[in-house]
């Protein structure tokens, strides 16, 4: 008997798909939680780095990772030093083996919900249980502490943030991470900061990390969100505790081992030119932003969209459609356009997860439009 993991929803939602034969017909996904990727060469740039890479050797890579490369990533982010700086193969791998190396049979994980998935199952894997914080349309999706502090116990050993959150595009402010960092502290908690998509700042609200370097604080941070480079598979952990960072680190040994060196070595080259990536992605995220807020003026019924306040995602509402999965269905059957719905994410109701980092959005958003006119009107 296999026993297995948890079933992600995502995962599940996905596998519904690939059974009714629609992944085949996805043309875009305007869910996806990336920005705008780069082709190799683009990255790559003039012949000496395509050269570098040609002679690369494809050995193991350093199990302690790179010292240019974490150089770079704390660079990039602001915040963290090459010694608490930790590589994986993904973020997913990051938040597992610190999750691994923190939880228990009996202990419990507070969180906001709706969020990304495996945030949510990943403790069960560990004999832990996830207490989850509902957010409210009515509070425009904010993140409310004063209910995320009522909602831990004796039991809570981990309390987990986005920021950006993922999918409502919120974000806290200084004074609440200060409020949240003193409240921690104060109760022997540990607070895991997932900030995937940090620098998808586009409104330039100055975002705040909720990693001051203390040990009670673990920061998550991958190359595909902000940068756009699914492909690089490399994510990373800022972990001041040095037992805990050891512990992490003998996790990764049962996992990837160390991370790619061919990976390692793209996404250097793509550091060294972090900000004209980011102010390019984050330049189609605003004017993705404002094709989308001028879609819904036009169809103030069909939508209900609190903007995003930073982040790549925010959650699209579709107040006429009574089954979200027959929307999705449709709209990809009609349109080639997925969407994937808000129980995939933890939420009930008419929602959609909306992805604006994509270079293409911006074209689909007439079809989708005109889809969900005539589905209103149909349903």
């Amino acid at each position: 008997m296999v026993r297995g993991f948890p079933e992600l929803t995502h995962h599940a939602f996905y596998v519904a798909l690939r059974d009714r034969g629609l992944l085949d017909k996805v043309r875009f996904n305007l869910s996806d939680a990336c920005a705008q990727s780069r082709c190799l060469g683009e990255l790559l740039g003039g012949s000496a780095a395509q050269a570098a890479l040609s002679e690369l050797p494809l050995t193991y890579s350093d199990p302690l990772g790179a010292v240019t490369l974490k150089q770079l990533i704390c660079q990039m982010n602001g915040y963290g030093s090459v010694e608490d700086t930790v590589l994986f193969s993904g973020a997913q791998e990051a938040l597992f083996a610190c999750m691994a190396n923190l939880l228990g049979p009996g202990d419990e994980v507070v969180q906001f919900s709706p969020c990304y998935p495996p945030l949510v199952a990943s403790p069960e894997c560990f004999g832990a249980k996830s207490v989850v914080v509902p957010l409210q349309r009515e509070d425009q999706w904010q993140l409310d502490l004063d209910r995320l502090q009522d909602s831990v116990t004796e039991k809570t050993k981990l309390i987990v943030i986005n920021q950006p959150h993922n999918p409502t595009g919120s974000v806290l402010s200084l004074d609440q991470i200060q409020q949240l960092h003193q409240w921690v502290q104060a109760r022997g908690i540990t607070l895991m900061t997932d900030e995937v998509a940090y620098r998808s700042d586009y409104h330039g609200l100055g975002l705040t990390s909720l990693y001051d370097g203390s040990p009670h604080v673990i920061s998550i941070g991958v190359a595909s969100k902000s940068l756009g480079l699914g492909g690089v598979r490399i994510g990373w952990a800022n972990i001041s505790d040095p037992v805990l960072r050891e512990a992490v680190l003998n996790t990764r040994s049962y996992l990837s081992i160390c991370v790619s060196k061919t990976d390692e070595y793209l996404l250097t080259q793509a550091l060294q030119q972090a900000e004209t990536l980011l102010a390019s992605n984050n330049q189609i995220l605003r004017d993705n932003h404002q094709a989308m807020a001028s879609v819904i003026a036009q169809m103030p019924d069909h939508f209900d969209w609190v903007p995003p306040q930073a982040g790549i995602l925010s959650l699209l509402g579709l107040p006429r459609v009574a089954s979200m999965d027959d929307f999705v269905y449709q709209l990809i059957e009609q349109t080639g356009i997925m969407l994937l719905p808000g129980h995939c994410f933890g939420l009930s109701g008419p929602y959609v997860r909306l992805g604006l980092g994509k270079s293409g959005v911006k074209d689909q958003l007439p079809a989708l439009a005109s889809f969900v006119e005539d589905y209103g009107q149909d349903g």
